[in-house]
């Protein structure tokens, strides 16, 4: 689905553009969901999926040292529009 291609993007200390850009299924090692049917994957309880269509989730730690601003995006092949979904970002 759509929200298995988001972008999610870090702007970290005031920057004009993210230092830390990454579509969740990539960052988690399962870009490509059909090439691996009865897959699991594990990056040490760092990384994961909790769900069939969305669900991902990181513990990666971001260091930063006055602001983290997160936002999320469509791709681009979604086409323009708003889009449903949820971030949850903690710190």
């Amino acid at each position: 689905g759509k929200i298995d291609r988001m972008w999610v993007e870090y702007y970290i200390d005031g920057e004009s553009t993210p230092s830390i850009a990454f579509q969740p299924s990539m960052m988690c090692g399962l870009g490509f969901p059909t090439l691996a049917k009865d897959f699991e994957y594990s990056a040490g309880g760092l990384c994961g999926k909790t769900a069939p269509v969305g669900g991902w989730s990181n513990t990666f730690p971001i260091p930063f040292y006055k602001s983290a601003v997160v936002t999320v995006r469509a791709d681009p092949s979604d086409g323009a529009g708003c889009y449903g979904g949820y971030v949850s970002v903690r710190g």
